[in-house]
């Protein structure tokens, strides 16, 4: 019996992912804005009526403003079989949902009708890792899973990709070019942008994972390797002022000072 994919969220990852999950042998239901979630789970109820104990895959790939709306819109049976691609994933927000969704840390980009470029091997966890895993193959995509139970494996791999998003674009907004910038004449930039973004890290993950140890020493070491295997990369794209934002909501939610952040966007507002 086929797995059925609804996808909400048809951006450059969304649809990757739907042609991934088709050329693996699912069928793909997608969900457009002006759609109903309520709809797509009663169309998959009808294409697998007899189908009750394999619910479908929801494949969450809107953007980080819309994530939480989204979540609390699944329906109960979703559970086990929701899948996150986003940048800045953090456990609270689905740990209050009672969701137990697969992970999936994305390391390529997509853009345009431009073959996906590869930094690095993406990182999958969860319970539909090798579903997940087979599909990414389909396009040749190189991903690794993560043991399911290996909690603090799980949150160094979400917190690397954090700082390696977050730092980019901040450093980005700074004035940075490149990550072979970063690593070169601006190294001083970038260890001041990521003990502050580390430190933000920390505190969010410490409510929901308390005792998990944190090492930044081999986090600060791992972006340097993330960095220079793609060294052309970027810094700041068009989403990094509104990453910002999101930062320092969060650092105030969390009654966090970050000076650095702040003056950036302070200088980022008068420009």
């Amino acid at each position: 019996m086929k797995e059925i994919v609804i996808t909400i969220g048809l951006g450059q990852l969304g649809r990757l992912f739907s042609e991934a999950f088709l050329l693996s042998g699912c069928v793909v239901l997608p969900v457009r804005r002006q759609d109903s979630i309520a709809d797509a789970a009663h169309a998959a109820r009808a294409l697998q009526p007899s189908n009750a104990n394999r619910p479908p895959i929801w494949l969450v790939a809107v953007g980080e403003d819309d994530l939480q709306d989204v979540l609390k819109e699944l329906p109960p049976e979703a559970s086990g079989r929701v899948l996150l691609i986003q940048n800045e994933l953090r456990p609270e927000q689905w740990s209050d949902l009672q969701l137990n969704p697969t992970l999936a840390i994305i390391w390529f980009e997509k853009k345009g009708k431009k073959a996906p470029h590869i930094v690095l091997p993406s990182v999958i966890s969860g319970p539909l890792a090798p579903i997940v895993h087979n599909a990414l193959k389909t396009l040749d995509l190189d991903a690794r899973e993560l043991p399911e139970h290996d909690e603090a494996k799980l949150i160094h791999e979400l917190i690397l990709k954090n700082l390696y998003i977050l730092c980019l674009n901040f450093a980005g907004l700074a004035g940075a070019k490149t990550a072979a910038s970063l690593l070169d004449a601006q190294q001083g930039t970038l260890k001041k942008i990521f003990d502050e973004v580390l430190h933000l890290e920390k505190a969010a993950f410490a409510r929901t994972h308390p005792t998990t140890p944190i090492q930044p020493n081999l986090l600060w070491t791992d972006l340097q390797k993330a960095l220079q295997a793609d060294p052309d990369h970027g810094c700041a794209g068009r989403s990094a002022p509104r990453r910002l934002e999101r930062t320092l909501d969060l650092a105030r939610a969390l009654h966090l000072q970050i000076p650095q952040l702040n003056l950036l966007q302070q200088s980022h507002l008068n420009q």
